[in-house]
């Protein structure tokens, strides 16, 4: 017990581990300093400590009040001493990238300039407009952890949310990070975090047999762990008698649920507390407008609590399967409350096209077509033939069928492939069965789930972007491929014809001959790789700059807020109608029944 250290650097630079075993914190700095300072870091998981230590890699993080946990992981770095170098490395360099204080810096002048920014829009004009995003998983975008897992949907309100917040905006953004309650602040957007709101499904950290049992025994019954304790502790026989009275309670409850209404008067409570949750938390932030993403019960459930507290809702469409009517076929009961939200939508926001082709078809509604912001670097100069591997990157569900990409990895043995490889959260043993296929292929090189900032690097030294899906809404993949000037060949996802129309790669239409060969010229042409590169270069600055996709969403909520629902629906992949060139609206402006039967103008003679 040394006291008070006049120098806590170079004492700090004598341990060989520093332990933090508090409850509660808020961002410990000895953490930041043990990372910078090279001692390797067995921390609780207290307040932001999860947040400045990732667990396995740059240090461990134990649960709170586990000091047999907390003691193991102390003598393994004590042990081993190459893991314990890598994990020093790692943190050094996390720390000195995510928390310096030229970031810091620069992070805290930025909240400075959007607050004048808010204080002089305020002076003689209307106040700026309040956004609010609803989405689950959208917070692993803003606080990247192994735990978090999200997607392209939540990529692209992640940084939507980033670029309105820029431009003056009050921008809100309602999710969840498994208990947590609060707000944050990042990069001017709220993230505002509850329960309620937060994904359904276990982290990753958690194994899926565990989570199951944990969900069959929840642990807010203590009435089923005393069942447990007792069946445990009791002799054989009276186990055996237990389990035959427990058994013939739930035939008796079966058959009461089956003569009586039970199971629709518990649906209809449920649906009901659910519903008045929700207009409390849209009450408690009180947008101008509401956005959501992505289908599933809750639209239907943020659009009626929208009508309660009288606040326009829009639908952003994720995925073709949103606007095609497979989702209500799939899931019947979800479906059902989905397509509710959806018909009701003061706005259905449509990635391209092909979906507001889609939407008018099964739903006879017209959607706006705006397609979705690039927020990733373009390359400046792509140098081509410096790349030599074939790249896949996805979460391992069924419909992305990442079988084809072993298969094609097999085909051609000479070529290097990469493949990224996240966990499916419908099925989980899904990445299981990959490493066992890929091991069998001895030129395919399988990583984990990478870390979204690191991505650029891969498909900067990818010669091909691969993408094997059966059908999808807009490939974030695309535009980073394409930002990245790499060439993609697709089995079957072309949306709007944008690969030939463009010339950014090569669709298959799932013919497996065209779609090897693709990949094969590719390969070895690095003058036609050049050539792909850069029209997508080019395209991602044409027709996904951020700035022009962020005035054009800036636009439509204004005309939501001042209570103008658009009649007029247009397709704004070109730009939105407020720049210098499209000021006055021409043909291409508006869409005629001869493009697109959704979108007609409806005039007041018709």
């Amino acid at each position: 017990m040394l006291g008070r250290c006049e120098d806590a650097r170079l004492m700090m630079q004598l341990l060989d581990v520093v332990v933090l075993t508090s409850i509660s914190e808020g961002c410990p700095n000895v953490l930041i300093e043990a990372a910078e300072l090279g001692v390797p870091i067995v921390t609780t998981a207290a307040g932001g400590a999860v947040e400045l230590v990732v667990d396995g890699e740059t240090g461990f993080v134990v649960p709170c009040k586990d000091s047999v946990a907390m003691a193991d992981k102390i003598i393994r770095l004590l042990s081993d001493h190459k893991m314990c170098r890598s994990i020093i490395t790692a943190a050094r360099v996390r720390v000195r990238s995510q928390f310096s204080m030229s970031k810091t810096i620069g992070e805290l002048e930025a909240v400075y300039r959007r607050a004048i920014t808010r204080v002089t829009a305020r002076k003689g004009c209307d106040p700026p407009i309040r956004v609010c995003f609803v989405m689950s998983q959208v917070y692993g975008v803003f606080r990247p952890h192994p735990d978090r897992i999200f997607g392209g949907a939540e990529v692209q309100v992640a940084n939507l949310a980033k670029q309105l917040a820029r431009r003056g905006c009050e921008v809100y953004v309602l999710t969840g990070d498994h208990q947590r309650n609060g707000r944050e602040e990042i990069d001017g957007v709220t993230v505002v975090l509850d329960p309620f709101c937060g994904p359904r499904h276990p982290p990753l950290s958690v194994p899926r047999d565990l989570f199951n049992e944990h969900r069959e025994r929840p642990g807010n019954s203590k009435i089923v762990e005393w069942g447990y304790e007792w069946l445990a502790w009791c002799p054989s026989p009276l186990a055996t008698l237990s389990r035959s009275l427990v058994r013939g309670g739930v035939i008796c409850k079966k058959t009461l649920r089956r003569v009586l209404p039970i199971d629709w008067c518990v649906r209809t409570v449920r649906r009901v507390s659910e519903m008045l949750r929700w207009v409390r938390l849209l009450r408690s932030i009180n947008a101008d407008v509401f956005v959501t993403r992505c289908a599933g019960t809750s639209v239907g459930f943020i659009q009626r609590a929208c009508s309660l507290v009288r606040r326009p809702f829009i639908y952003m469409v994720a995925h073709d399967m949103d606007v095609s009517g497979d989702y209500a076929v799939t899931y019947p009961v979800e479906g059902a409350l989905f397509e509710r939200g959806l018909r009701r939508a003061e706005l259905v926001i449509c990635q391209n096209e092909r979906q507001a082709d889609l939407l008018f078809n099964r739903y006879h509604r017209r959607g706006c077509v705006v397609p979705s912001l690039s927020p990733f670097e373009i390359v400046a100069s792509p140098d081509q033939a410096s790349r030599k591997t074939v790249m896949w990157i996805a979460r391992v569900d069924d419909w992305k069928q990442p079988e084809l990409f072993i298969h094609l990895a097999m085909r051609i043995p000479d070529q290097a492939f990469v493949m990224v490889a996240v966990a499916s959260q419908v099925n989980p043993t899904q990445l299981e069965n990959i490493y066992k296929a890929a091991r069998l292929v001895p030129n395919l090189k399988v990583l984990p789930a990478v870390p979204l900032h690191e991505t650029g690097r891969l498909f900067r030294e990818a010669a091909v972007f691969v993408n094997t899906s059966r059908m999808e809404g807009f490939p974030n993949t695309y535009l980073q491929a394409a930002a990245s000037g790499t060439p993609i060949v697709s089995w079957a996802v072309n949306p709007d014809g944008m690969l030939d129309r463009y010339e950014l790669g090569f669709c298959a239409n799932e013919d497996w001959s065209r779609f090897e060969q693709s990949v094969r010229l590719l390969c070895r042409d690095n003058a036609l790789r050049a050539r792909m590169g850069g029209n997508g270069l080019e395209y991602v600055r044409q027709r996904h700059d951020p700035d022009v996709i962020a005035r054009t969403y800036l636009k439509l909520f204004t005309d939501l807020r001042s209570g103008g629902i658009p009649t007029t629906f247009r397709d704004f992949s070109n730009g939105p109608p407020e720049r210098a060139a499209w000021e006055q609206p021409t043909e291409s402006d508006i869409l005629s029944p001869a493009k697109t039967g959704h979108c007609n103008e409806v005039s007041a003679k018709q």
